[in-house]
């Protein structure tokens, strides 16, 4: 492993302009900071990358025009700009992207009646001063002075509804994340940070994430006390930025969509030890202790291998989608799980109608089946029957028949 060069040293003073996407990255791998921002390396960006980049796009385009003519919806438009943004991409950009509109995006509809102070595509950026600046043209968003522009945030769309703000995020992701990691991503944060900046009279502020492959929306609130620690936290991860001289690789995770994998030093694919060459298909039955001690051993790595594979394929299904099979696609899929959410209401609905407690309280596990079928016996109503169940979409890594 090597450090930096001396002119890389030096350059790197020229990276004082920072993002949540730059520090993502130099949290990653700092060589392949090295290699994006300051040895500058040409970066083909992946179809998947350019998928999100079209979509957002049309989003922009087509939700700004309902927003400006006060419409919850318009085919002709919709239409006219699909095509217009599509033809001129890539057959498989072209593809993915059409299925996103089509399948999701074309059905969705608009209300502007409780929305106020609506903007989109909002340029921020704070200054060497930590002073906000929001509403920045191109010439502001792309000057290269630290002192004007030492921090830049992107924000899909922002407007305010039934007293709280919102900061609605576009995700074209082929995996939905958890509403844990939502919670737990310095994105949100950070967003309220500098909300808190412009609207100092708001305290509550609510992150939607919209995965819009899934037509579906992750929701977090936060209240802009708990971010009161950020400006901390970027000057400290700034300050080791600019002070890193080494630029070490760390080969993890990342390097399964890194795009700088054919120059780095360190990375290397070991075919011999990624492969697994055993004859599972004898029907040989065990028949000695140690036979069997051997193949529980062997069974040992290739779960272990199997485990590691299964990482790396995730990783690349997360970016690409799904892995065509011969009958079936290995990828990440949409599931979904329904709970009751208030048990104790729900109990009640059902002793009121007349239920035995006995009967009642040997359901309170409540596994949606049970519920219903108690539900359909207590003669309630669909709606009556509903106010307490809660479906949670996500998506699990599985295998899915295509015919």
């Amino acid at each position: 492993m090597t450090g930096a060069t001396l002119e890389q040293t030096e350059n790197v003073q020229s990276v004082q302009q920072h993002s949540y996407s730059r520090r993502k990255l130099f949290n990653q791998c700092k060589k392949a900071f090295s290699f994006k921002y300051i040895e500058k390396v040409p970066e083909r960006k992946s179809l998947a990358a350019r998928t999100g980049s079209v979509v957002h796009d049309f989003q922009y385009q087509y939700v700004n025009h309902l927003y400006e003519t006060n419409q919850s919806h318009d085919s002709e438009k919709f239409t006219q700009l699909r095509d217009d943004i599509l033809a001129d991409e890539h057959a498989e950009v072209r593809e993915d992207a059409l299925n996103i509109m089509n399948g999701t995006l074309a059905d969705r509809t608009y209300r502007w009646d409780t929305k106020s102070n609506v903007s989109m595509e909002e340029r921020w950026a704070f200054d060497s001063e930590w002073n906000l600046h929001t509403g920045l043209d191109d010439d502001a968003w792309f000057n290269k002075d630290p002192d004007a522009v030492k921090f830049r945030l992107r924000l899909d769309m922002v407007y305010f509804e039934n007293n709280k703000l919102w900061i609605q995020d576009y995700k074209t992701n082929w995996r939905i994340m958890s509403q844990s990691e939502v919670e737990n991503d310095d994105q949100l944060k950070i967003y309220a940070y500098a909300v808190s900046q412009k609207y100092p009279d708001i305290t509550d502020i609510v992150l939607m994430l919209d995965f819009v492959r899934f037509d579906f929306q992750r929701i977090v609130e936060i209240n802009v006390a708990d971010a009161r620690g950020v400006k901390k936290m970027l000057e400290k991860s700034i300050e080791k930025i600019e002070s890193e001289a080494d630029f070490i690789p760390e080969p993890g995770q990342y390097c399964d969509w890194c795009t700088f994998t054919s120059i780095c030093p360190t990375f290397q694919r070991n075919s011999d030890e990624e492969s697994v060459n055993i004859e599972l298909n004898r029907p040989d039955p065990i028949t000695s202790r140690e036979q069997a001690k051997e193949l529980a051993e062997k069974r040992k790595h290739l779960l272990i291998a199997a485990d590691q594979l299964t990482e790396k394929l995730k990783r690349w299904a997360e970016v690409n989608g799904d892995i065509p099979l011969s009958h079936e696609n290995l990828g990440f899929h949409p599931k979904s799980r329904t709970s009751v959410t208030d048990t104790r209401k729900a109990a009640g609905i059902l002793l009121n109608s007349g239920m035995s407690s006995t009967e009642v309280w040997d359901a309170l596990t409540f596994p949606k089946t049970k519920y219903y079928g108690l539900a359909k016996k207590a003669n309630l109503s669909d709606e009556t029957r509903d106010a307490f169940v809660e479906e949670n979409v996500y998506t699990e890594f599985s295998y899915q028949k295509t015919d």
